[in-house]
C-alpha cells in the first residue's frame, strides 16, 4: 500500500513539474475589435495588435509567424511592425510576416504591431479579417506537436450604409447654409 501511494505521489509530482516546463499560450489583444472602412479602396484604417503572454523560458527569444487574411476579395489587410517591415496586402489569399521577438518586444515582453485595413466592400455587409500568430516551429527544429503557442483573432470589418454617411453630411451642409444666410442678413 505504501508503495502504491509513493508511486502515485511521485507520478503526480512528475506531471506537475512537466506542466510548468511547457510554454504558456500567447494571447492577442485587438483595438478596435470592429473597424468601419470607407469603401473607396484607398483609405486605410488601422487596428492595433498586441501579442501578449509570450513565455518561452526554455527557448528565450524566438521567431514567430503572423498569417493574415480576409473573407472577401474586396477587403485587404497588411501587417506592419512599425519599422518598415510589412507584409504584402492580403485578402482571401493569406500573407505571412515572420518576426523575431528579440527585435520587436516592448519592456513588458509583448509584441505590438499594426494591421492596415482597406477595401471596397458592399454597404451593410460585415467582413472578417483573420490574424493567426504563432511560434515558428522550424526555427527551433522542434516537432510542431510538442509546442502549442498560437493565438488567433477575428476582426469584423463593416462598410457603413449610405444613409449612415449621407445624413450627417447633409445635416452639416444644411447648417452651414442656414448660418451663411443669416450672416448675409437675408
Amino acid at each position: 500500500m505504501k508503495k502504491a501511494i509513493f508511486l502515485l505521489v511521485s507520478g503526480m509530482l512528475i506531471l506537475s513539474l512537466a506542466g510548468s516546463a511547457m510554454a504558456n499560450p500567447a494571447d492577442m489583444a485587438v483595438n478596435p475589435g470592429t473597424v468601419s472602412i470607407i469603401p473607396d479602396g484607398t483609405t486605410v484604417r488601422d487596428v492595433s495588435i498586441l501579442i501578449q503572454l509570450i513565455n518561452y523560458v526554455p527557448y528565450g527569444d524566438h521567431e514567430r509567424i503572423a498569417t493574415i487574411s480576409t473573407t472577401s476579395p474586396d477587403i485587404y489587410v497588411q501587417a506592419d511592425m512599425g519599422d518598415g517591415t510589412v507584409s504584402d496586402w492580403a485578402n482571401t489569399a493569406s500573407k505571412t510576416l515572420v518576426y523575431n521577438t528579440s527585435v520587436y518586444k516592448n519592456s513588458a515582453g509583448d509584441v505590438p504591431y499594426t494591421l492596415h485595413v482597406k477595401g471596397t466592400g458592399v454597404a451593410g455587409v460585415q467582413y472578417q479579417v483573420k490574424i493567426d500568430d504563432r511560434f515558428l516551429y522550424t526555427y527551433m527544429g522542434t516537432d510542431p506537436n510538442e509546442i502549442t503557442d498560437e493565438t488567433s483573432v477575428t476582426i469584423y470589418t463593416t462598410v457603413p450604409e449610405f444613409p449612415t454617411v449621407a445624413l450627417p453630411v447633409a445635416a452639416i451642409l444644411g447648417l452651414a447654409f442656414i448660418f451663411g444666410r443669416r450672416k448675409e442678413g437675408l
